[in-house]
């Protein structure tokens, strides 16, 4: 692999001659900024970066690489006014896209989706991206809580795209942090209708059921989303709820059990567990599971009073049948 110092020496020559000589294409150049960003020197690269702009080869993705180099350092204004260049020289939708990302990660969702908007009045636009542009829109407005923006977003993005259970399931959560219950329970109906195991949709309709007082329903559509996807905490956890709520346990002691298996440990779950394990009879798996609550956090006050509740069901005398 050619060393970072050797490029350097390769490229040096080219760049700093005179007239007479003639300078490396653009393609070349790219390839050797390229190079540099991956082998990490990005000052090297940030050279050749510069060297293109002022000599007007490949502009707008020399501004656009630069911006992402800066974005690497953590220098975000620098990366920031590089993207803003990079725009004002050529409208380019990845241009957009950049400084949508760079706005995302800094939190700024509402710049994030005026740049996508501006991106989305580009003409050529195919299809799929104007899809995708909308769709990403909605969720930036979504995140700024501006939903009126989001949902109009995600409306074109659905009449472009009608079978997209993604952007259904969005529309969905968007109505249901709305508390527009009977419009979030058709959009994540909708979602299930063309996907059946999307596993947001199905969480989204259990919370939807629950907002309604449908605790059963409710119940069964967390079960079916943790069967497809075990890693959702918040779900596990309402899960747990309407289990103890309509003293169905079973499902969510199966769930929960495997969930715990690959999750970190946490005492509050296992605590959970044993009390599902309380409820179904398995006496010594609670058994089991408070003990070893006890010997990572011996202070808690629920397991020790499940503890207690075990011991004095297994000190009962056994049951004669006469």
């Amino acid at each position: 692999m050619i060393q970072v110092e050797e490029m350097l020496a390769q490229l040096q020559g080219p760049l700093t001659r005179g007239e007479d000589n003639v300078a490396p294409d653009a393609a070349e150049l790219r390839n050797s900024a390229e190079l540099l960003i991956a082998a990490g020197d990005l000052q090297l690269a940030r050279n050749i970066l510069r060297s293109m702009i002022q000599g007007g080869s490949l502009v707008s993705w020399a501004l656009r690489t630069l911006g992402k180099t800066y974005e690497t350092d953590s220098r975000v204004d620098i990366a920031r006014r590089c993207y803003q260049d990079a725009i004002a020289y050529e409208p380019h939708l990845e241009a957009y896209r950049c400084l949508a990302s760079l706005e995302i990660r800094s939190r700024n969702d509402a710049a994030a989706a005026d740049a996508l908007e501006r991106g989305l009045r580009l003409e050529g636009l195919s299809h799929r991206l104007k899809t995708e542009l909308h769709k990403a829109c909605g969720n930036c407005w979504l995140r700024a809580q501006k939903a009126d923006r989001a949902e109009a977003h995600y409306r074109k993005a659905l009449q472009l795209d009608p079978t997209s259970d993604e952007i259904a399931s969005n529309l969905g959560a968007l109505y249901l942090q709305s508390g527009r219950i009977q419009e979030a329970l058709r959009a994540f109906e909708d979602a299930t209708i063309s996907n059946p195991r999307n596993s947001k949709a199905l969480a989204g309709l259990g919370s939807a059921c629950l907002a309604e007082g449908r605790k059963r329903e409710a119940h069964d559509h967390f079960a079916r989303s943790l069967e497809i996807d075990l890693q959702q905490p918040t779900i596990i956890y309402h899960l747990v709820k309407c289990a103890y709520e309509i003293k169905s346990y079973a499902t969510a002691a199966r769930l929960l059990g495997n969930y715990v298996q690959s999750a970190p440990v946490n005492a509050n779950l296992l605590y959970s567990l044993g009390g599902l394990q309380f409820h179904l009879g398995r006496i010594d798996e609670a058994h089991a599971t408070v003990s070893r609550i006890l010997k990572i956090q011996p202070g808690h006050s629920g397991a020790a009073e499940l503890y207690k509740l075990i011991q004095r069901y297994q000190a009962r005398p056994p049951v004669r049948n006469t």
